[in-house]
């Protein structure tokens, strides 16, 4: 409870006010609040400063003391009431209740203003107040300092066999094939051939279209001999890769234990 003290007007008795509000309750926007006064003896009137007096326009009523009087004049943030100017020197429960309806008190003290008493208990906590809405979320932090490299990640092997014996002709044939997905690789291949017997022969070997892995081995008669191969290629849509083989001489030459292998890669510079 807040106490001030107001002086009256000039044109009237000197009186001292003491004005003790009641806060307002939380939620109640539109209860009158009494926050000064000015106590006029001479011309027999109270005025009242504060808010909410008349939120809609209707004259409030006021009451002295517990006693109704009568209002001269009132906006929303003043009122004016006629008090008699043989009003005692007293302190007194001004009471203001609007159309709403709701009532503001305050306490006026007309007459000399004694001294100030002891403060008072403190009063108990009120409840707990609603919770407010959430804020604007704010503005994103700068980005943070990349964190250590991690350790290699493991690497796919793409590998197949063909251990039967395969006769080769005069045209390209294919041993064994690989099927791959999509990407880069570095692809070996290794095959063996036995001679059947004529004076010589050659087998000729490449890795799927790859030219450049184009490879030739010469196998005497009755000689086993073997073959490798390697090979950088990049697949655009998931493929079948085979190793194809044929034989030119007398022949005939024929492949076994034939082996692919891919090993993927980023990507693949040629110089």
């Amino acid at each position: 409870m807040n106490r001030c003290k107001f002086n009256t007007t000039p044109a009237g008795p000197i009186c001292a006010l003491l004005l003790m509000l009641s806060a307002p309750f939380v939620g109640q926007a539109q209860t009158p609040v009494i926050k000064d006064a000015t106590v006029d003896l001479a011309r027999s009137y109270i005025l009242l400063g504060g808010s909410n007096f008349s939120p809609t326009g209707v004259a409030p009523t006021v009451t002295v003391g517990g006693v109704s009087h009568t209002v001269f004049s009132f906006t929303n943030a003043t009122v004016v009431v006629e008090v008699p100017p043989t009003l005692a020197a007293a302190t007194y429960l001004v009471s203001v209740t609007n159309s709403v309806p709701k009532t503001g008190s305050g306490y006026v003290t007309v007459g000399a203003t004694g001294p100030q008493g002891p403060a008072g208990p403190q009063g108990p906590a009120g409840a707990t107040g609603a919770t407010g809405p959430t804020g604007a979320t704010g503005p994103a932090g700068p980005t943070g300092p990349g964190g250590p490299t991690g350790p290699p990640g493991p690497v796919d092997i793409y590998n197949t066999t063909n251990l039967s014996g395969v006769t080769l002709t005069t045209s390209m044939t294919t041993l064994v094939s690989l099927s791959l997905p999509a990407g880069s690789y570095w692809i070996a291949a290794k095959a063996w051939f036995s001679n059947q017997g004529s004076p010589v022969a050659n087998a000729n070997c490449q890795i799927g279209s790859d030219g450049s892995s184009y490879n030739t081995t010469t196998l005497p008669g009755s000689l086993y001999g073997s073959m490798s191969l390697q090979s950088a290629i990049t697949l655009g849509t998931t493929s079948s890769v085979p190793l194809t083989c044929s034989y030119s001489g007398t022949g005939p030459l024929i492949a076994y234990d034939m082996q692919l292998t891919a090993l993927p890669v980023t990507n693949i510079t040629t110089q």
